[in-house]
């Protein structure tokens, strides 16, 4: 049965949120409020349950001037510095190496078959993300495209997705679900990709297996300043189909 109260809300949430440039400089997120945040976002989906990322928590005065150097334009350089906490979202290329860790997880819920944790959750991580570790991994990847091609004509096989695009795909949930938290705490947020990648993992010492994906700047708003105003979106049927491709939802007719 649909919540249509809860529905409504969660509309109203969405439809409020706008991205922010401008911060408070007298008022601070409480470390709880943060935390419980961090605990939302951490509910976002991610394939196989795999959580391949990490996320930075950028709030010292010193590591924000940090990572204000590896923006390249002064504008998002000032969201980082001037806002209460920047978080900076990684993706990890390697996922394979927490194969066990994932597998504890299952077998800890004790919901999941035996065989799916123990055969079915590696291969599947192992052909979604392309990941092997070490040597095998850059040997994997130059073949995969091949090898799944090749499978294509005899069973139904997955695209071929580098580790990175796989990543990032699982990323964009979890970013969503941070943002949004921080919309319903009643704070701008500002999302950000307008920086070096080499220099974000340079300034802030992520090891070469993960990769910046985006950048997300929190902090109470600014009263005195406005934020942008609310986007324009293409027509539903621009964007929506019922059962093929062509056929717009709703129906123009």
């Amino acid at each position: 049965m649909v919540m249509q109260s809860s529905l409504d809300e969660f509309q109203e949430l969405v439809n409020s949120r706008s991205h922010w440039s401008h911060f408070s400089k007298d008022k601070h997120i409480p470390d709880d409020l943060l935390t419980q945040i961090c605990k939302v976002t951490q509910r976002a989906p991610t394939s196989f349950n795999s959580q391949p990322y990490k996320i930075i928590l950028v709030r010292s005065d010193d590591a924000k001037q940090l990572l204000g150097a590896a923006m390249l334009n002064e504008s998002n350089a000032a969201r980082v510095t001037q806002s209460d906490v920047t978080a900076v979202f990684c993706a990890d290329l390697q996922v394979v190496d927490n194969i066990p860790k994932i597998q504890k997880l299952f077998r800890d819920l004790g919901s999941a078959p035996e065989d799916y944790i123990e055969n079915i959750i590696p291969m599947g991580l192992k052909v979604q993300s392309m990941g092997f570790s070490g040597l095998r991994s850059y040997v994997f990847r130059m073949m995969a495209p091949t090898l799944l091609k090749l499978a294509g004509l005899i069973r139904l096989a997955p695209a071929y997705n580098s580790p990175k695009t796989w990543a990032f795909r699982q990323l964009g949930f979890v970013t969503d679900h941070f943002v949004l938290a921080a919309t319903a705490a009643g704070l701008g947020s500002a999302i950000m990709e307008g920086f070096s990648c080499q220099q974000v993992s340079k300034k802030l010492a992520i090891p070469s297996k993960y990769k910046p994906f985006c950048l997300v700047s929190l902090g109470y708003k600014d009263e005195s300043s406005a934020g942008r105003p609310k986007s324009l979106k293409f027509p539903m049927e621009d964007i929506f189909s019922l059962d093929t491709f062509a056929n717009p939802y709703p129906s123009k007719s």
